[in-house]
């Protein structure tokens, strides 16, 4: 399984999904302006297991200020990616959704 930081369409991140238990920080530094963001959880054949919806950025400037939703980009990215990866894990190696 491998996790996908997708930007205006184009990947610019992959990332192996190490184990159960996986968690990850997704950076991005796009520069200033609006950016559409999405995370997918994709198998080894590069089949869509998980798509997430959009989620968009209002970059500031390369001084590290962003604006999604009140908090860091990295931080979101973080939390989501944690919880894709654990929802399509079960405890029998399965990949569904708990």
């Amino acid at each position: 399984m491998f996790l996908e930081l997708w930007r205006n369409g184009a990947k610019i991140q992959e990332v192996p999904v190490a184990s159960d238990d996986f968690s990850t920080v997704l950076h991005d530094e796009p520069g200033a302006g609006d950016f559409r963001y999405r995370v997918e959880l994709t198998n080894a054949g590069a089949s869509r297991i998980v798509v997430t919806s959009h989620f968009y950025v209002h970059a500031v400037g390369s001084s590290g200020g962003c604006s999604a939703g009140g908090g860091s980009p990295g931080l979101l990215l973080a939390a989501l990616a944690g919880w894709i990866a654990r929802q399509r894990r079960g405890k029998d190696g399965s990949h569904s959704l708990a």
